[in-house]
């Protein structure tokens, strides 16, 4: 497909709330990044819950208008199966059905995820990120 990688929500919540890791969050951001639309629903509920509606339709305006810097992946039936298996597979772990989706993506595509959410290593299949503790 190519070689960005994909950005969990929480690479992209860093940027767009401007906490501490915004700095290592637009860099990687800025050189580009998948999305799925569960990403991007995930996004902007955060941001909506947290801030206000108005902010989120920002968020989500900023995403969609920044397509150089942000692309969404396919999505099909089968990538749905297969989140749920592994869902099924690493219940233990708690991985949420979004994480489990981003790495059956990752893993159908060659791509790497970009994360901070440290149970997504568990998953050998798929190389994670953090780009809070890596030098990119």
């Amino acid at each position: 497909m190519n070689n960005r990688p994909i950005a969990d929500s929480n690479i992209l919540i860093s940027y767009f709330t401007q906490d501490a890791n915004f700095e290592q969050s637009k860099k990687v951001l800025l050189e580009g990044a998948l999305l799925n639309l569960m990403i991007f629903a995930e996004v902007t509920n955060f941001i909506q819950n947290k801030y206000s509606t108005e902010q989120a339709k920002k968020t989500a305006g900023r995403i969609l208008s920044n397509a150089s810097h942000f692309s969404f992946l396919p999505d099909d039936h089968d990538l749905l199966v297969s989140a749920h298996k592994l869902m099924e597979k690493f219940l233990d772990n708690r991985l949420s059905f979004i994480d489990c989706f981003i790495l059956s993506q990752a893993e159908r595509y060659g791509l790497f995820v970009l994360s901070s959410d440290q149970k997504m290593g568990n998953y050998n299949k798929v190389r994670i990120v953090n780009p809070f503790n890596t030098k990119l």
